[in-house]
């Protein structure tokens, strides 16, 4: 009876075996589709780093060393197009603390500024004085690029906070009086935008290019007033995103200078859509490389005291 059963399922598995040899033949393995496991870099897919919001790239005229001329772009780190909240996004905390989140003289110069109902006087008792004559009001630290739109690119970085001898007080401070100054002057058809930058760009929280109407120059310049400075020093984002807004000018102000190759990569940034007009405030560390950019760019140099 053992015996018996032990023939029949040795006969059993042998029958088994030989079906599954016919089921996978190598005839039919070779027709089976298959997954190619060897490494290939032409095989890698790369995903975006989703830390970063890259800008579009912008195509401008450069220089090469060799006096050249053709398209290429200002690179450099980017930064978020839209920025929801740009005073918590600055790197590192001002040292000394920032003035200008405390004394109350700001906001009032800001709060000063003619609502839509009072548009067209002139003067509020500030200092600051605002106007509607000629032109478009769009001077700045003693240039006027007379143009109907605008981009302020200025530096936000940790040097801004050193003292500075007027009634501002430090740097950032007589910065923003001159920002409420330039943009509380300016026609209603004026547009304008500004960018604070560090070692990243931070826009203010506008699509774009803005009309100087009253509630519009009450609204940014609040914006404004509460910017801190701090971190270190890198314009190119900020540069390039004001690029990307085509405005008539640029007003490029610093209080420092940059690393060399910062330094080359603005060199080579010529291109005549845009004029740039440049600042050294307080210290000429970087007036050669200012003087150059705005040389050209179809622009003019300015050194601030």
């Amino acid at each position: 009876m053992t015996l018996a059963c032990v023939i029949s399922a040795t006969v059993h598995m042998t029958i088994i075996y030989l079906l599954g040899l016919y089921v996978t033949s190598p005839a039919d393995l070779d027709s089976q589709p298959s997954v190619d496991s060897r490494w290939s870099s032409d095989s890698v897919e790369t995903f975006p780093d989703p830390r970063q919001n890259r800008l579009p790239s912008t195509e401008l005229q450069v220089t090469t060393s060799g006096g050249a001329t053709g398209v290429g772009s200002l690179l450099g780190p980017t930064h978020p197009r839209r920025v929801t909240d740009p005073v918590n996004t600055l790197r590192g905390s001002p040292r000394p603390a920032d003035p200008n989140l405390t004394r109350a003289d700001l906001g009032q110069r800001v709060a000063a500024l003619p609502d839509a109902a009072t548009a067209g006087n002139a003067g509020q008792g500030t200092g600051i004085g605002v106007s509607q004559g000629a032109g478009t009001g769009t001077e700045f630290f003693g240039i006027d690029a007379n143009v109907g739109s605008v981009v302020f690119v200025v530096d936000c970085s940790g040097s801004m906070n050193r003292p500075h001898d007027s009634d501002a007080k430090t740097r950032f401070r007589r910065l923003k009086f001159e920002l409420i100054k330039s943009i509380g002057n300016m026609k209603p058809s004026t547009r304008f935008f500004i960018v604070f930058f560090n070692d990243r760009a931070h826009p203010m929280p506008a699509p774009g290019l803005q009309t100087a109407t009253a509630q519009m120059q009450q609204h940014y310049l609040k914006w404004m007033a509460k910017i801190p400075a701090g971190g270190e020093t890198d314009p190119r984002a900020a540069l390039h995103l004001a690029l990307l807004m085509s405005p008539e000018a640029i007003y490029f102000l610093t209080d420092g200078s940059f690393a060399y190759k910062i330094d080359q990569e603005l060199l080579k940034l010529h291109q005549r859509r845009v004029a740039i007009h440049t600042f050294a405030f307080g210290d000429r560390g970087a007036e050669i490389i200012m003087k150059a950019l705005a040389n050209n760019n179809g622009g003019r140099y300015h050194f601030v005291p």
